[in-house]
């Protein structure tokens, strides 16, 4: 076992100790008394984690916190209400944690070194719970319509438009608020939302592919949406629109797509008559770029 593995491992390790007697955590452990730089990383893990539990312990939540939270998630992500007290209790209590700095880093790192094993069952649990903690996070801290929430005056940067398009996409609970492979009946149901529509903005390569369904979108108080297109059985491209004013987008109008490659993503950028663009994919930058 390397240093890195027995992170991962102690990462999960139970404050009150009920996991020491494992032999993953055991090996860990051991790890961790003879090199001292882990031991200190441990050391400094269990801190954090008893200040986030003291945290999470002294909160007052206000009385409308609740609904704020159903409400704006409904809305604006598609998800359903918690159906049963202990989900409301542990909503309501995520929604004013603020947590450790580093933990999301620690898990999407802890995400990626994850491989099955014989005792796999171990890390499904803890694994599923922290990208829980994180979606709830971020769902809680971001809607406009939860108390204090902060609206951005002016343009907001393209770049903050995709990062928050994909993790919507990507986020276990989207799903489209309009179905259909009709573009107008799509295109009249973002009109309806007060949302800037794409109608006659579309790439050439996307005009005649059938619709797939949209949703409308938030990004710092900006609406947009977000409207969906089956090219294949398992290929679905996503073309996201906002209104010009609201998004800083370096692509002019007429200037062409801005073609960016970013991991698994092929992402294109645009402006054009008053609306700023995006078209999200699963595929190469040449592939997206085809469309236009």
């Amino acid at each position: 076992m390397d240093r890195d593995q027995a992170k991962f491992i102690l990462s999960s390790f139970r404050p009150d100790g009920a996991d020491a007697d494992a032999p993953e955590f055991a090996e860990a452990l051991h790890l961790a008394i003879a090199d001292r730089e882990l031991g200190d990383w441990l050391a400094k893990e269990r801190a954090d984690d008893a200040l986030f539990a003291g945290a999470l312990a002294k909160l007052n939540l206000p009385e409308d916190l609740r609904d704020g939270i159903l409400a704006a998630m409904a809305a604006e992500r598609g998800l359903e209400p918690p159906r049963d007290d202990q989900d409301l209790a542990f909503a309501e209590a995520l929604a004013a944690v603020r947590p450790p700095a580093g933990l999301r880093e620690e898990v999407l790192i802890a995400m990626k070194q994850s491989a099955p094993r014989k005792s796999g069952w171990r890390w499904a649990v803890p694994l599923a719970a922290a990208a829980g903690i994180m979606l709830a996070l971020k769902l809680t801290s971001d809607e406009s319509s939860l108390p204090d929430a902060p609206v951005v005056s002016g343009a907001v940067p393209v770049s903050h438009v995709e990062a928050a398009a994909i993790e919507a996409l990507t986020s276990p609970g989207f799903s489209l608020e309009q179905k259909s492979a009709d573009h107008e009946e799509l295109f009249r149901f973002i009109r309806a939302s007060n949302r800037a529509c794409p109608a006659g903005c579309i790439p050439k390569g996307l005009q005649k592919v059938p619709g797939l369904g949209c949703r409308t979108i938030e990004v710092d108080g900006k609406p947009g949406a977000i409207v969906c297109f089956l090219r294949g059985e398992n290929d679905v491209v996503h073309l996201v629109v906002f209104r010009i004013e609201d998004v800083e987008v370096s692509s002019g109008d007429g200037a062409g797509p801005e073609l960016e490659q970013h991991g698994e993503w092929a992402v294109a950028k645009w402006a054009e008559k008053g609306r700023a663009f995006l078209l999200l994919g699963h595929s190469d930058v040449e592939e997206l770029g085809e469309l236009f």
